[in-house]
């Protein structure tokens, strides 16, 4: 299937709307077809992935965040929405791991920004252990 490059932008915003709206099923639908369509943009698949985790469906969610990891490695977004999916099937020891890679991601970023992510990651980890104790 091919989507023009106004179509696919057309599509994205409908599902982005859905997701906003939390209807995760007509967006999940949409971002699938878009993912099909271009499986190099990334955003379809960051948003495929946040549908499946919103409806609980992390393994599902797990999975298109991977895509999205392999479509921008260098993105610690990824990472964190992946160490979220893990720690919600309290798969503490695999959640450690998604930031682990979080943090390995953030050397080719400037200082500023990696001070701001290694908090942000400091915090989750912090967290999360407790939980997982």
């Amino acid at each position: 299937m091919t989507l023009t490059e106004g179509a696919q932008e057309a599509l994205y915003s409908i599902a982005y709307t859905c997701f906003k709206q939390g209807q995760y099923s007509e967006a999940v639908a949409l971002f699938r077809t878009m993912s099909a369509a271009n499986p190099r943009e990334r955003k379809y698949w960051l948003g495929l992935g946040a549908c499946h985790q919103a409806m609980q469906d992390y393994n599902k969610a797990l999975k298109s965040y991977e895509m999205a990891a392999m479509l921008d490695p260098a993105d610690p977004h990824v990472h964190l929405y992946a160490a979220s999916c893990f720690f919600s099937q309290k798969q503490a020891k695999e959640g450690l791991k998604a930031l682990d890679c979080a943090e390995a991601v953030l050397k080719g970023l400037p200082l500023e920004k990696r001070r701001h992510w290694k908090a942000h990651i400091s915090l989750l980890r912090h967290a999360w252990k407790k939980e997982a104790a």
